[in-house]
């Protein structure tokens, strides 16, 4: 990841309060430059253009993990699932994984979205998830999970897994 918008601006053309047409970058007006990439609490100038470094787009892998009460009403199991899901943090982070989620607070419900391998493949980023994958197989929790490439300008979804375990 790149940091914000506001990280990577470079140069700002704009119209002051004072209606003074002007520049604001590191060298001209750095306060305020320094302002407005956010750095203080009001409006200081119309903002009539702005330069920003780019970046390579990177080839990206992503996945989304969902699990909730359509794949089990058994509290002590999702909790375990949870369990499971946080025993990995570590794991995702060594192997460059950003990881967002949310735990429901009306019923379970953990969803996982997304997982991010920047300049992964997505046979890459399904071997770092394998082993979690594996522990909520091995407990018999069901999930749905979707695999997808990412890049600036779209995404494609690559497979898509519902694990569902045979009631006997």
């Amino acid at each position: 990841m790149k940091g914000f918008a506001a990280d990577a601006a470079l140069q700002f053309r704009v119209l002051t309060a004072e209606g003074e047409y002007t520049t604001a970058d590191a060298d001209q007006n750095p306060d305020l430059f320094w302002a407005l990439k956010g750095g203080g609490p009001a409006s200081y100038a119309v903002i009539l253009s702005a330069t920003f470094k780019t970046f390579t787009d990177l080839p990206s892998a992503g996945s989304i993990l969902n699990i909730n009460s359509t794949h089990t009403t058994n509290a002590t199991l999702f909790w375990e699932g949870v369990n499971r899901f946080h025993k990995y943090s570590n794991h995702f982070v060594d192997n460059g994984l950003y990881v967002y989620f949310e735990i429901g607070t009306t019923g379970q419900s953990l969803h996982i979205q997304p997982f991010v391998a920047i300049n992964q493949t997505t046979a890459q980023l399904a071997a770092i998830l394998k082993p979690l994958y594996d522990d909520l197989n091995a407990i018999g929790l069901k999930y749905e999970a979707v695999t997808m490439i990412l890049s600036s300008t779209s995404i494609s979804i690559c497979s898509k897994t519902s694990r569902r375990v045979a009631r006997l």
